[in-house]
């Protein structure tokens, strides 16, 4: 199985302190994106919104798990097709 590119370092220093990458640079960009526009996170974060009482602490923390296992995925898939943009225009 081959490696994610993930696009290098977002912030090389002088240093050589290598930091984080773009991939996950561009996946926190891109989060607040995920977590608005991503539909299953949207019905999910409803769900817990319109009738809190409705459901039990450990549903309303699987929803939770579940509303951010959605967006952190939509922000990955984001930050690939950016890094895949970049690649393009490169040739």
């Amino acid at each position: 199985m081959s490696e994610k590119d993930n696009g290098g370092q977002a912030f090389p220093t002088p240093s050589g302190n290598l930091g984080m990458n773009l991939r996950d640079w561009f996946a926190g960009m891109a989060l607040p994106w995920a977590v608005e526009t991503n539909s299953e996170a949207a019905v999910l974060m409803n769900a817990l919104n319109t009738n809190p009482m409705d459901a039990s602490d450990e549903e309303q923390g699987a929803l939770r798990r579940a509303m951010m296992e959605n967006a952190a995925s939509a922000a990955y898939a984001m930050a690939d097709a950016m890094l895949a943009a970049r690649k393009a225009g490169e040739r």
